[in-house]
C-alpha cells in the first residue's frame, strides 16, 4: 500500500477527482506532510462547495426542464476563473442562468396551458363515452336490490309455510322469529325448566324459528320470555305476511303453491336480469375500448404536443446557437490550418535529423563489421605463428563442435591436439597417426569443420601459411585496425555534431510551436470576439453550466479530503500496488485532455497506519468471508485466507466424512451459486453455494478413505473408523499439534512484521510459546515411551523450562526496555500468570482437537443404526436411511460447520491473526440529491 501526493492546478481538481472516482483505485485521505504546513496557512478554507452546488443546480434545474443536452466542457481558463473565485463566478453563472429561464418562461407557461386544455378536452370525451354505461349500470343496480330484496322475503314465508306443513308447531305453546344474538340468552333461560322443550329452524341470516312446547302452565312464563327477548310472535308475522291462512290444514298447499310460484317467478326474473347483466357487461368492453382508444389518440396528441414543445423551447435558443456553430466551424478550419502547418515545418526539421541519423548508423555497421574481421585474422595469424605445422590437422569450428571432436579423439593415445579461440570459434590442431588422419577428417565433416586451407581461400589470404608473407598480411589488418580507430574518431565528431543538430532540432521545435501557439492565442482572441459579437449562445450557456453542475458535486464530495490554495490543489490518498498501473494510466488521461502536468509523489508508509486492501485469488474470494468474520487482516501482517480456506474444509470432512451426502452437497452448492443465483431472506446463496462446493469435495474425499455412502458401509481407501477407534483419536491429536505449531510459527512472523520484536521472540504468543509447546510435547511423548518419572529426565525438559523462563521474563524485559523498573514485582507477577494461562491454554487446545475424530465416528455410528434398523425389518430400513440421512444432512451439517469454525478460530487463529486493519474505501462520487 503506498501514500500518494498529487499536486494538480486548481482548474483540473474537478476533472481528477471525477477519474479517480470511475476508477475506484484511491481512498482519499486528510492531507499531511512536512510541506503540508505551510501550504495550509495559505488555504482557502472559507469556500463551502456543498453549499455552492445546491443553489447553482436549484438555477439549473429551473433552467433545463423539458430540455435534453449534453454537456459542453468551458475553456481552461474559464475553469481557472471558477477555481480562483469560485463564490463571485457561480453568482454571475446563476445570473445567467436565470435570465435563460425568464427567456423561456412565456414558453413554458403558454406550454402548461396547451397541455391542461388538451388533457381536459380528453377526460371530457372519456366522460361522454361513460355515461350511458353508468346510467345503465344505475339500473342494472336497482333491479337487482329490488329482487334480492323480494327474494329475501319470498323465501322467508315459504321457509316458515313449509315448516308449519310438516306439523313442527302442532301443539306447541308458542312460536317466534328471534334474531341471532338473542338466541344463546332465550335457550339459557328456556332449560331452566325440564318439562319445556324447544325446536330451532334458521329462516334467514341471524334470523331464527323458535317453536316452544311443554304443560299450559308455563305459557304465560314463555310468551313473558318472547317480550324480554324481542321475539316476534308467529301469528303476528303471519298476518303481517298475510299468510295466516297456513295455520288452516286445508288451504296450506294452496299458499306453499302460490309461494313457490312467485319463488319462480323471482327465478324467472334473476335469469333475465343476469342476461342484461351480459349486456351490461358488453357495453362495458365497448366503453373500455373506447376509451382506450381515446386515450391513445390523446397520448399521440400529446407527445406531440411534448416534441413541439420541446422544439419551441429549443427554438428560443437556436439562433444564436447555429449563427455561432457556423464561426466555429470556420475558426475550427483556420484552426487546423495553423496546425498542420506548423507540423509540416517540424516534419521536414525532423525528416534532416532522421537523414544524419541513417548515414551514422551504416558508418558504424561499417567500422565494426571491418573491425571484428581484422581481429579475427589477426588471432589466427597469431594462433599459426605458434602452432602450425604441416603435418597438423587443422580447421576452425565453433566451440560446440571443437567439444564434440575432443571428446572423441582424447580416447585415443596416437592423436594430439591443441586448440585456440578465435573470437566466437575455434581453430583446432590435430596431430594424428596416419591410421587416424581419416578418422579425424571424418570427424571434421560430421561437426562441421572447416579446413585451414579453404578458410584462408574465402577469406583471400592464402598466402598466410608462407612464413615470408605472413608478416606482410599481417601489417595490412593491423592498418586496417588503426584506421578503424581512426574513423571511430571521426565518428565519434560525427555524433557530437549530430547532437548539436539535434538540440538545435528541439530549439527550432519549440521556436515553431511558440509562434505558431501565439497564432493560436490571436486567433482564440478573434474567435471569442466574433462569438460575442454574435449575440451570445444561450444554448452553449446551459451545456457548459451542466459541466459547472457536475464539477461543483464533485468537489463538493471531494472538498473535506483536498488541500486547496489560489494556485494549487493536493490531493492524498492511499494507494494499493496493485493499482497502481491503472492509476498511473488515468494520470496520463488527465495530463493528456488537460495539457497540464501533474506532480505525483509515491511513498513507504511509516509514520500512519494505512487501510487495509489484500488480495485475494478469484477462487478462495467466497472464503474470504471466514477472515473477515474475525477481522480485515493487517496490512502488516500475514492474510490467512487461503490457510482458513484448506483447514475448514479439510477439518469439515474429516469429522463429516460421506460420498453420498459430500456429492449431495456439492451438487446443491453448483445449484446455489451457478442455477439459482438469487438472494433469499438476505442470504447470499451464490456465495453459500460456493462455499458448499468446497465442504462437499471434502466430505466426498474423506467418505472414499473412511468407507461411507449415504450412511451405508463401503470398502475404505485407508480405513473403517469404528474398528480403528485410537488411531482416529491419535490422528486428531496429531493434526492438532500440527495447527498449533504452524500457528505458533505464523505467530512469530507476524509480530516480526509488526515490529513487536519483543513478544515475538518471547511471549506466550512468540519464539516462547513455540519452545514451550515443542518442549510439551517432547516430554509428553517421552513420558509415554518411558511410563515412570524417569521421563523428566530427558533433556525435553530443558526445552520446556527455557520456554516458561522465556515467557515468564517477556513482561519483565519489556518494562526494563520501557524504563518502568519500578513496577519489576507486578510483572513479574503477570510474568507468572501468562506462564500459567500458556500452558492450560496449549493443553487444552491441543485435546480440543478430540472433537474431530469424535464427530467422524458419530458420523459413521449413525451407519450402524441404520444396519441395525435394516435388521429389525425392510420397512423400518429404509425408513432409517432415509430419517438418518436427513438427521445429518441437517442437525450434523450445521454443527460439524460451528465445530470446525471453532477450531479454526479459536484454537488456531487466536496464536497468530490479530484482524485489527482497517477496510479499504475508493473514492467513489454519489449524488448530493440522494
Amino acid at each position: 500500500m503506498k501514500r500518494v501526493t498529487i499536486i494538480a492546478p486548481s482548474e483540473v481538481e474537478a476533472l481528477l477527482l471525477e477519474r479517480l472516482a470511475e476508477i475506484k483505485a484511491i481512498q482519499l485521505k486528510e492531507v499531511s506532510g512536512a510541506y503540508v504546513e505551510k501550504l495550509k496557512e495559505r488555504a482557502r478554507l472559507d469556500i463551502d462547495y456543498v453549499r455552492l452546488y445546491e443553489r447553482f443546480h436549484r438555477a439549473l434545474e429551473e433552467c433545463i426542464r423539458g430540455l435534453e443536452l449534453e454537456e459542453a466542457t468551458p475553456s481552461m481558463e474559464e475553469i481557472k476563473e471558477l477555481m480562483e473565485r469560485p463564490g463571485e463566478k457561480i453568482e454571475e453563472m446563476i445570473g445567467e442562468l436565470r435570465m435563460v429561464a425568464a427567456s423561456l418562461e412565456e414558453v413554458r407557461s403558454r406550454q402548461r396551458s396547451e397541455k391542461e386544455r388538451l388533457i381536459e378536452e380528453m377526460e371530457g370525451e372519456i366522460e361522454k363515452a361513460r355515461a350511458p354505461l353508468l346510467e345503465e349500470k344505475a339500473k342494472l343496480r336497482e333491479r337487482e336490490e329490488e329482487l334480492e330484496r323480494r327474494y329475501r322475503e319470498t323465501y322467508r314465508r315459504m321457509k316458515i309455510a313449509e315448516i308449519i306443513a310438516g306439523g313442527a308447531i302442532d301443539g306447541a305453546l308458542a312460536a317466534g322469529l328471534v334474531r341471532g344474538e338473542m338466541l344463546p340468552s332465550l335457550k339459557a333461560y328456556l332449560g331452566v325448566y325440564e318439562e319445556i322443550n324447544f325446536k330451532i329452524e334458521e329462516i334467514a341470516d341471524e334470523e331464527y324459528l323458535i317453536i316452544v312446547s311443554g304443560p299450559e302452565e308455563r305459557e304465560e312464563w314463555i310468551r313473558s320470555l318472547f317480550l324480554i327477548f324481542d321475539v316476534k310472535p308467529l301469528e303476528d308475522i303471519l298476518k303481517k305476511w298475510n299468510i295466516l291462512d297456513i295455520l288452516n290444514p286445508k288451504k296450506r298447499n294452496e299458499i306453499l303453491e302460490r309461494l313457490r310460484g312467485k319463488i319462480a317467478e323471482i327465478e324467472e326474473e334473476r335469469r333475465e336480469l343476469d342476461e342484461y347483466k351480459r349486456k351490461i357487461e358488453e357495453m362495458e368492453d365497448e366503453y373500455r375500448k373506447e376509451e382506450e382508444k381515446i386515450r391513445l389518440d390523446y397520448e399521440e396528441k400529446l407527445r406531440k404536443l411534448e416534441e413541439k414543445h420541446g422544439e419551441e423551447l429549443l427554438e428560443e435558443l437556436k439562433n444564436a446557437r447555429d449563427r455561432i456553430e457556423r464561426i466555429r466551424n470556420r475558426h475550427k478550419e483556420e484552426e487546423e490550418q495553423i496546425i498542420k502547418e506548423m507540423n509540416e515545418e517540424i516534419e521536414r526539421l525532423k525528416e534532416e535529423i532522421d537523414k544524419e541519423k541513417e548515414k551514422l548508423k551504416e558508418m558504424v555497421a561499417e567500422i565494426s563489421g571491418q573491425e571484428t574481421k581484422a581481429k579475427r585474422l589477426l588471432n589466427i595469424i597469431d594462433a599459426i605463428d605458434e602452432l602450425y605445422d604441416d603435418d597438423l590437422i587443422v580447421g576452425i569450428v565453433d566451440k560446440d563442435g571443437a567439444n564434440g571432436i575432443i571428446e572423441h579423439i582424447k580416447q585415443y593415445e596416437d592423436v594430439k591436439y591443441t586448440f585456440r579461440e578465435v573470437n566466437e570459434e575455434v581453430m583446432i590442431f590435430i596431430s594424428a597417426s596416419d591410421e587416424r588422419v581419416e578418422y579425424v577428417k571424418s570427424l571434421f565433416l560430421v561437426y562441421g569443420v572447416k579446413p585451414l586451407d579453404e578458410f584462408l581461400s574465402e577469406e583471400g589470404i592464402e598466402d598466410i601459411l608462407l612464413p615470408d608473407r605472413r608478416g606482410e598480411i599481417r601489417e595490412k589488418y593491423e592498418r586496417i585496425l588503426k584506421d578503424v580507430e581512426r574513423k571511430r574518431d571521426q565518428l565519434r565528431e560525427i555524433e557530437e555534431k549530430l547532437r548539436e543538430k539535434e538540440e538545435e532540432f528541439k530549439r527550432k521545435v519549440d521556436e515553431i510551436k511558440r509562434r505558431y501557439e501565439e497564432k493560436l492565442r490571436e486567433l482564440e482572441e478573434k474567435h471569442r470576439r466574433e462569438i460575442e459579437s454574435a449575440g451570445g449562445d444561450l444554448l452553449e450557456v446551459l451545456r457548459r453550466a451542466k459541466y459547472i453542475d457536475r464539477a461543483l458535486l464533485i468537489l463538493a464530495k471531494g472538498d473535506p479530503m483536498t488541500l486547496r490554495t489560489n494556485l494549487i490543489t493536493v490531493i492524498q490518498g492511499w494507494l494499493p500496488e496493485r493499482r497502481m498501473e491503472q492509476f498511473q494510466r488515468t494520470i496520463r488521461e488527465v495530463e493528456g485532455e488537460t495539457g497540464v502536468r501533474l506532480y505525483i509523489e509515491y511513498e513507504d508508509v511509516f509514520d500512519e497506519e494505512p487501510p487495509s486492501h489484500p488480495w485475494v485469488p478469484r477462487i478462495l474470494r467466497p472464503f474470504y468471508l471466514l477472515t473477515r468474520m474475525l477481522g480485515i487482516p493487517h496490512p502488516r501482517e500475514i492474510n490467512p485466507t487461503a490457510l482458513f480456506t484448506v483447514l475448514w474444509i479439510g477439518m469439515f470432512g474429516f469429522m463429516f466424512p460421506d460420498i453420498g451426502q459430500g456429492l449431495f452437497i456439492t451438487i446443491l452448492g453448483v445449484l446455489f451459486a451457478y442455477v439459482w443465483k438469487k438472494r433469499f431472506m438476505g442470504m447470499n446463496f451464490v456465495r453459500l453455494g460456493k462455499l458448499m462446493i468446497g465442504l462437499g469435495i471434502s466430505a466426498t474425499i474423506f467418505g472414499l478413505l473412511f468407507g461411507d455412502f449415504f450412511l451405508v458401509e463401503t470398502r475404505p481407501l485407508l480405513f473403517k473408523p469404528l474398528h480403528n477407534v485410537w488411531v482416529m483419536i491419535k490422528l486428531a491429536l496429531f493434526v492438532g499439534m500440527a495447527e498449533l505449531l504452524f500457528a505458533l510459527i505464523l505467530g512469530i512472523i507476524n509480530r516480526l512484521r509488526r515490529g513487536e520484536i519483543c513478544e515475538a521472540l518471547m511471549g506466550d504468543k512468540g519464539l516462547g510459546g513455540l519452545i514451550l509447546f515443542i518442549g510439551l510435547l517432547l516430554m509428553i511423548f517421552r513420558f509415554w515411551s518411558v511410563r515412570d518419572f524417569s521421563a523428566f529426565k530427558h533433556w525435553s525438559t530443558g526445552v520446556f523450562a527455557v520456554g516458561l523462563g522465556m515467557i515468564f521474563m517477556e513482561p519483565i524485559v519489556k518494562a526494563k526496555i520501557h524504563g518502568e523498573e519500578s513496577k519489576l514485582s507486578a510483572f513479574a507477577f503477570e510474568g507468572l500468570g501468562c506462564v500459567m494461562e500458556s500452558l492450560i491454554s496449549l493443553l487444552c487446545n491441543t485435546l480440543s482437537f478430540t472433537r474431530l475424530a469424535g464427530f467422524s465416528l458419530a458420523h459413521v455410528a449413525l451407519a450402524e443404526v441404520v444396519l441395525s434398523l435394516r435388521e429389525i425389518g425392510v420397512g423400518m430400513g429404509i425408513f432409517g436411511l432415509v430419517f438418518m440421512n436427513f438427521l445429518a444432512l441437517s442437525i450434523e451439517f450445521l454443527v460439524i460447520i460451528i465445530q470446525s469454525l471453532r477450531l479454526l478460530y479459536d484454537e488456531f487463529s487466536t496464536k497468530f491473526y490479530y484482524g485489527d486493519g482497517k477496510p479499504f474505501k475508493p473514492f467513489s462520487i454519489t449524488t448530493l440529491q440522494k
